[in-house]
């Protein structure tokens, strides 16, 4: 199967759009429900198309990384003392001074359009088969819209939860209807993965697996997430089932030796590997900037015949190794959904079941299209503890800048499988962050805690 992205699609604005225009912050300022909503199939299908509010993911947890540093003269030309704040770590002071937190609205922004449209299509009486159908698919893609939101505020907001269901009031609000007037308060951890999975597992009995753009949740990106989902909990059964699942629907992958690599940014947008397209929020001082510098250690991990090293960087003539890898072929960073991460997700989850030959299989059948020629260096004699080590660094090298690594070593440390050191050094002086739960989880702004 595959799904294209046409950058010029033109998408219908709905008048809803405008509710937010004078509205401080989306969940200060409630928005007028009362304004104009779409009431057809295809006024609400176009709502959900809006690739400027849907296909749009926060950032802070790629600033926060470990998969870069910056130099001094960097991080000062950040423009924002947000973006500074998260890059040192200091998240109880990150969000002070600042107006209106779009890391967090935005999601809910996503949230709320996503209710508008499931209340509104629950209205809907088909006529014929064929709108029988667009009003699952609308259905479907409203359910899916709503989980990616909410599973990446839980990932910025909320602890891991490698240790399964959780009833301890440290998960997110989740709001299931568009009603404004009523108060969402946080919820319970496995409440609110809970939520995204039973969002997830409706929207695969109603989603279809073509789609005419990579911006439209589809039944592979549906799977895709809930393996995504499924990984950050620990839950490697039902992540290795669902990763299974879209892989049987979507499995190309992208041979690296056609790419070009004099471009500036080799990658394609929805290349064929791409399953769901999104990107991060751009804070070009961050994305931007030669001195967002690639962490040396990372750099140095692919071997010389590894298509990566070259691809997914830029040497500067000042040494500095600036990352250009993006599938949202630009500075901007790509957060979506691709088969690439689902062999990794494969093989990790096969190597910590204790199938050593199955995690190697799939290694071997991603790294064959990331080599020169599909030259993989020989395998060691694999120990299952180095076999886990071994797919954890690959994770690492091909998911870079993808905005999982965050969540990646949240799930790390609750659960013992790797030592992290979370240190920074800006103008002479060390910043470090203790590598506990309750210090890899962003506050949620004070003036939005309650909506």
């Amino acid at each position: 199967m595959k799904n294209k992205f046409n950058p010029i699609y033109t998408i219908m604005i709905i008048s809803i759009v405008h509710l937010l225009c004078s509205c401080e912050s989306f969940l200060d300022e409630k928005p007028d429900k009362g304004i104009t909503v779409p009431v057809t199939l295809s006024e609400i299908m176009a709502l959900l198309d809006n690739a400027f509010i849907f296909n749009s993911t926060p950032t802070l947890q790629i600033i926060a990384s470990d998969e870069y540093y910056n130099t001094t003269e960097g991080w000062e030309s950040y423009p924002s003392t947000m973006v500074q704040r998260a890059h040192l770590r200091q998240f109880d002071t990150m969000f002070e001074g600042v107006d209106n937190v779009t890391e967090w609205s935005n999601p809910y922004e996503q949230i709320f359009y996503a209710n508008i449209a499931l209340e509104q299509v629950e209205k809907v009486i088909p006529k014929n088969p064929e709108e029988e159908h667009l009003k699952q698919v609308i259905t479907g893609s409203g359910l899916f819209n709503r989980a990616y939101a909410l599973f990446h505020l839980a990932i910025n907001y909320a602890p891991s939860n490698v240790n399964g269901t959780v009833s301890d009031g440290n998960g997110i609000p989740l709001p299931l209807d568009p009603d404004i007037n009523q108060d969402h308060p946080i919820s319970d951890l496995g409440d609110t993965y809970q939520r995204i999975i039973d969002d997830l597992e409706t929207a695969i009995s109603l989603l279809d697996e073509n789609t005419a753009y990579a911006t439209r949740p589809s039944l592979p990106a549906a799977h895709a997430l809930l393996a995504r989902v499924y990984l950050s909990m620990n839950s490697f059964e039902n992540a290795l089932f669902h990763a299974q699942k879209a892989l049987q629907i979507h499995d190309d992958l992208l041979d690296f030796q056609i790419l070009d690599g004099t471009m500036t940014y080799p990658f394609h947008l929805a290349n064929k590997e791409v399953i769901y397209h999104s990107e991060a929020y751009s804070y070009s001082g961050f994305a931007r900037s030669q001195e967002t510098r690639i962490d040396t250690l990372l750099y140095r991990s692919y071997d010389n015949e590894d298509l990566r090293k070259t691809l997914f960087y830029v040497k500067r003539d000042n040494g500095a190794i600036n990352f250009r890898g993006s599938f949202a072929s630009g500075y901007d960073h790509f957060t979506g959904l691709t088969t690439g991460e689902l062999y990794l997700v494969i093989a990790e989850c096969k190597a910590m079941l204790g199938d050593m030959d199955g995690s190697i299989d799939a290694m071997e059948t991603l790294l064959k299209s990331r080599y020169l020629n599909g030259n993989i260096p020989p395998w060691p004699d694999f120990t299952e503890d180095s076999l886990i080590e071994k797919v954890l660094l690959e994770r690492k090298k091909e998911l870079v800048f993808r905005g999982l690594r965050w969540s990646d070593l949240k799930r790390y440390i609750a659960s013992g499988v790797t030592e992290v050191a979370l240190k920074r050094v800006i103008d002479g002086q060390e910043y470090s962050l203790e590598p506990s739960m309750e210090n890899l989880v962003f506050p949620i702004p004070k003036e939005e805690s309650l909506f």
